[in-house]
Order: C-alpha cells, then sequence, then structure tokens
C-alpha cells in the first residue's frame, strides 16, 4: 500500500467516527486537507489519546463545577479586559450605554476595532431592554456604523519610518498594559466573524482550594508558584526572573546533549530511568544539575514533556488555547499571533519564548536528530494546546483541531523570532491615544522629568533635576552639513548629567549615540515621556523618526543590569 493510499485511508476511517462539535462528517477545507498531508497525524492523534488516558479529570465532575457564563457577563469582562472599563460598568448599574459613551471611549481607536466595541455594548443594550430598562426605539439602533476617518490616518502618521521593531521587552509594564488593550482589541476586530470565535478573556485568578493531597513539590506547580518559589530560594541561578530554574536547567542539558539525539522528544526513554529522573527533580525542588545523573537525553526529554504537560495551567493557557487555534484562519497569521502573545501572562509568555528558541535550535539540527520544525509541532501541539478535563476531551473529538493546533505550533517555531514584535501600528495607536489623552493638558515638564528620574527602577541618585530648556529638541532646516543635520537633541546621562548638543541626522542611529559617547554595552539609550511611558530604544533604530512621531520626548542613558 502506497503512502498516500494509506493517508487517505487513516483520514476517512478517523473523520467518520470523530463525532466533531459542530458538522458530523464534514468536508475537509483544502487548506486542512494539506496540513494533513504534510504532518504525521498517526503520531499526533497517539500523543493527544495519551493525554486524555492520563487525564484522571472526570468529565461529568469537569461540567458540574465549571462556573456558568452568559454571554452578557463575558461581553462585560471583555470590555473590562479592553480597558473600557466605564462602559461595562453603566451596564452593570442598568443604563443604556449610548454613542457619546462609546464616541469619548473609543477615541484612538480604528473603524475596525470600534465596531467590535459597538457590537458588544448593542448586545449588553438589547440584555437591558429583555430584562425590562425602558428602551427608546430599537436598542440595535442606537449606533451607527463606523467608516475609516481622521483617526486612522492621524494614527498611520505615528508609524515611525524604520524598519526596526519594537520588542515587547523593550516597553515599561505601564505601556504594556495599554499594548495589551489595543491587541485585544485589535484581535476580537479580526476574530469575531468566524463561527467558532468566543470572547477572550484574561485567565481568572483562582483561589487556592484547601486539599488533604500532598502540594506539588515541581510537577503540577503553577509556573508563577515555580518562579516565586525561585526567586526566593536561587535569585542568583536565575537566568531570568521570569522562567523558573528547572525550566532553564532542562534546556540548558538538551541544548548540549540532545540536539544529536535521533528522534529526540520522539522516542521514547526507559520508563525506570524516567521515574527515578521525576524523582529526584522533585527531592531537589528543580535545582538539579542533569549532568550528574544516569540519565539519557531520551529520558530529559520525557520528563520535560511530563513537566509542560502536568502543569495546572497549560503553557497557551486556556483562556488563550482556542485563538491560537483560529490563528489559521486570518490572512495575516502572523500578525494575530503577534498580537495574541502579548496577551498571555508574563511568566507563561517568557517560557514559550524559551521554549520556541530552544525547539528551533533543535529543527536546525534536523539532518542529524531527524526532527524538522514538522515534527516538532506534532509532538509538543497536544503538549501546550491540550486542555485538562472535560473540555480537553472534547477537543479531542475534532481531527481538524488536532491538525489546526499543529500548524499552528509549527507557525509559531517558523516565526519565532518574529513573534515577540509589537506591531508598529499598535505602536503609532498607542502614541495617538495619549497625544488624545493628553491634549488639553497643561504642560508641565518640570514635574514630568522629576518623577521619571525619580522612580525606583530606574535606580539615578539625581541631585539636581534638568530644565526643560535642557532636554528640549531643537530643529534644524538650514544645515550646510553632509549629511545634513536635522535636529539637535540633549540626553540625560546615567546621573541625571545633560549631555548637551547632539547633532542627528537622517541616519543617526541609537547605537551612534552610545558609541560617541563611548558608553560599554549594558547601557541603553531610553526614550521617556511624551506619547509614550518608556521604551528602550534598539541600537539599530534611527533617531530622526522618533523625534517627528514624538516630540515631547526625552532621552536618557539607563543600565540594564
Amino acid at each position: 500500500m502506497s503512502e498516500d493510499k494509506g493517508m487517505r485511508q487513516y483520514r476517512s476511517s478517523t473523520i467518520s467516527t470523530a463525532n466533531p462539535l459542530h458538522h458530523r462528517d464534514a468536508p475537509i477545507p483544502d487548506g486542512t486537507r494539506e496540513r494533513f498531508q504534510q504532518l504525521d497525524l498517526d503520531f499526533l492523534l497517539q500523543e493527544y489519546k495519551e493525554l486524555a488516558a492520563n487525564d484522571h479529570v472526570e468529565e461529568m465532575e469537569s461540567k458540574s463545577k465549571r462556573p456558568s457564563k452568559e454571554r452578557d457577563i463575558s461581553e462585560a469582562r471583555w470590555l473590562q479586559e479592553a480597558g473600557l472599563g466605564t462602559l461595562a460598568r453603566k451596564f452593570e448599574k442598568g443604563s443604556l450605554i449610548t454613542e457619546s459613551d462609546i464616541a469619548s471611549e473609543t477615541q484612538g481607536l480604528n473603524a475596525r476595532q470600534k465596531r467590535a466595541v459597538k457590537t458588544r455594548a448593542q448586545f449588553l443594550n438589547e440584555t437591558l431592554s429583555r430584562k425590562g430598562k425602558k428602551v427608546k426605539g430599537d436598542a440595535r439602533d442606537l449606533f451607527s456604523d463606523d467608516q475609516e476617518g481622521d483617526d486612522d490616518a492621524q494614527i498611520r502618521g505615528l508609524v515611525e519610518t524604520d524598519n526596526v521593531p519594537v520588542m515587547y521587552t523593550d516597553l515599561s509594564d505601564v505601556d504594556l498594559e495599554q499594548v495589551h488593550h489595543l491587541n485585544l482589541l485589535e484581535l476580537t476586530a479580526r476574530m469575531e466573524h468566524l463561527e467558532d470565535f468566543k470572547p477572550i478573556e484574561r485567565p481568572a485568578t483562582k483561589k487556592k482550594k484547601k486539599s488533604k493531597k500532598k502540594e506539588p513539590a515541581l510537577f503540577g506547580m503553577s509556573l508563577d508558584a515555580l518562579v516565586e518559589r525561585d526567586r526566593r530560594l536561587h535569585p542568583a541561578q536565575m537566568e531570568s526572573s521570569d522562567i523558573p530554574l528547572f525550566v532553564t536547567r532542562i534546556i540548558s542539558y538538551l541544548e548540549k546533549h540532545g540536539l544529536e539525539e535521533e528522534g529526540i522528544f520522539r522516542k521514547a526513554g526507559s520508563s525506570a530511568r524516567i521515574k527515578q529522573l521525576r524523582a529526584n527533580c522533585e527531592d531537589c525542588l528543580g535545582d538539579v544539575m542533569f549532568e550528574d545523573l544516569e540519565a539519557t537525553p531520551h529520558d530529559v526529554a520525557a520528563v520535560f514533556k511530563q513537566f509542560l504537560r502536568e502543569m495546572p495551567e497549560p503553557l497557551l493557557t486556556s483562556s488563550y488555547i482556542e485563538p491560537f487555534s483560529l490563528i489559521q484562519h486570518l490572512d495575516d497569521q502572523v500578525c494575530g499571533l503577534q498580537l495574541l502573545v502579548t496577551l498571555i501572562p508574563k511568566v507563561h509568555r517568557a517560557v514559550i519564548r524559551k521554549l520556541l528558541d530552544f525547539l528551533g535550535n533543535v529543527a536546525a539540527r534536523s539532518g542529524e536528530n531527524k526532527m524538522g520544525v514538522s515534527n516538532l509541532a506534532v509532538v509538543f501541539a497536544p503538549t501546550l494546546f491540550y486542555v485538562r478535563g472535560g473540555k480537553g476531551k472534547q477537543m479531542l473529538k475534532e481531527v481538524e483541531m488536532q491538525v489546526t493546533t499543529a500548524s499552528t505550533l509549527k507557525l509559531m517555531i517558523d516565526n519565532r523570532h518574529r513573534l515577540w514584535e509589537i506591531p508598529a501600528e499598535t505602536l503609532a495607536q498607542m502614541r495617538f491615544v495619549n497625544n488624545s489623552r493628553n491634549s488639553g493638558r497643561k504642560a508641565d515638564k518640570p514635574k514630568h522629568l522629576k518623577r521619571l528620574l525619580s522612580e525606583r527602577k530606574l535606580g539615578v541618585q539625581v541631585k539636581k533635576f534638568p530644565s526643560p530648556k535642557d532636554v528640549m529638541i531643537r530643529w534644524v532646516s538650514d544645515s550646510r552639513a553632509n549629511p545634513p543635520v536635522v535636529a539637535i537633541i540633549s540626553v540625560i546621562g546615567t546621573t541625571g548629567n545633560v549631555i548637551p548638543d547632539l547633532e542627528i541626522t537622517e541616519v543617526t542611529t541609537c547605537g551612534d549615540i552610545l558609541k560617541h559617547l563611548e558608553l560599554p554595552n549594558q547601557y541603553h539609550l531610553f526614550e521617556l515621556g511624551g506619547n509614550i511611558h518608556r521604551r528602550r530604544v534598539g541600537r539599530r533604530c534611527r533617531i530622526a523618526p522618533i523625534l517627528r512621531v514624538n516630540p515631547g520626548v526625552t532621552f536618557m542613558i539607563m543600565s540594564t543590569t
């Protein structure tokens, strides 16, 4: 029997017994059929079934414990999550959301995002109408449709004319929270036409329940709990304050000893050695040196998969697994992933990035280990996308879901270096929103500078605060230099001192300034204030485009160590 014929027979029998959630024996779309041919479906199903077999949560029990979520509650939560809490509170108080409410709260959003907000507000108004709230006219007719307008054009004008991406690690937590709101709005606007789309909500903080069971020491612990413990017990040994020490150690070992192993993550290790290795890892609370233990790379790889699978919250989080699976239906899938990864909790995001970089290194050695990107996606998709309990067993029934998750993971590995970029449109939109909020306010740059320089995180000891004159941008229109000077700026140094009269041309980069000042590599230039809170400027970024989109900027040099 040929391989193609065998695949066709296997696919047919699988689909006829799968009982999909929405359609029985539905025809497979051409795109999905192509992904079938690219992936080892036999192994993919085996991985999912192994997870389901080891999932001891009863389906009925899971359903009974799952809180009922009415759509009106979900939509109100979505508004809250998108930074539109004022609208959500109006609904909660029993008041209709009006066109003027929408206009005041969505200033700076594009037309597509405004339509997404109005869709939710319209549904909530209809809910109030059904509950007996007096509504003049039809609640569905309160809002006009949005067309692209001046705001959209102004947002496009704030896109930096530079092709150097801004990474999410370059922004402050204040800016990232704003990016979270904007990306949630944009992702919802792009996805809400899809049949299986549900409101995207941030994972709820689960209250810790009292249990007579022994608390897990490593396997079965949440990533946040592991990171918190490692920060307390092993802060100096952590590669990153957001990545558990165990994850760093196990990936480091596999990168040294596992990249050349044929079938790494696919071939099984020794059951006895794996059991003993787990016990050793538990005993030392994850602070383990794998080189000192009697285990092979295949044993360690199996333990790593078990660790990821046994986390109480999936690495991609149960709230975002379904949006990840819908990415395949978007026109710009990479941008969809960029929007989505910024929504994931910080610790989970850091571990995903570490894992994807590692899987990329494994795939780069596929000539030796026979584990290319497609094979790794098949092996790890069940680990990252399976949801424990009844919901997971329900997902197992959908063959297309299994193929889609593996394809999505393949896309994530292939584009792992781009996933962590902030879309240029999002950054421009954040600037526009902040400009809108700042308009009409009295400028108070001395206090603004004092606040920025006094932040504890900056660690700057300032005896005398610079005056506004010291850091003002001076534009130059008649330069005879070659290349012409377009502006003269001042930069605040590491101790709060002002470094004046730095000439900026169209090609001057951040790296040029740091090189001119002869600063070591741990020092970086930061963009502060104006229409952004704090951003680390990449060394290849040109300065002139930043000056044009943020005329109120203050530049400062700080160390990141």
